[in-house]
């Protein structure tokens, strides 16, 4: 249990790591990650136009580049709800003894 409260108290963006080479394990933290429309302009090549989220998805229209992976976030929480939803919907037993015979 004592594992499982040192992961849940981790800041976010940092995980731990086997680290199998000096066997044990590490935390390493992960960078953010910018949205695309918070680059800078060199950085976004083709996509330059845009340093709103509604102008970047004007942009993405226009040259239809990357239009096929583009998905809305509003959908996609949308999904991730009604996933939830379903995942904790069903319901447990309230006990995982078995009945007497």
């Amino acid at each position: 249990e004592i594992n499982i409260q040192e992961l849940q108290e981790l800041p976010q963006r940092y995980c731990f790591v086997k680290n199998k080479a000096e066997g044990g394990v590490i935390v390493i933290y992960t960078p953010d990650v910018p949205y695309p429309w918070q680059l800078p302009p060199q950085a976004r090549g083709e996509l330059a136009g845009g340093t709103t989220e509604e102008e970047f998805k004007e942009t993405i229209k226009k040259t239809q580049i990357g239009l096929k992976y583009f998905r809305d976030r509003k959908k996609i929480a949308r999904e991730y709800k009604r996933r939830l939803e379903k995942l904790t919907a069903s319901r447990e037993p309230k006990t995982f003894r078995e009945a007497k015979r």
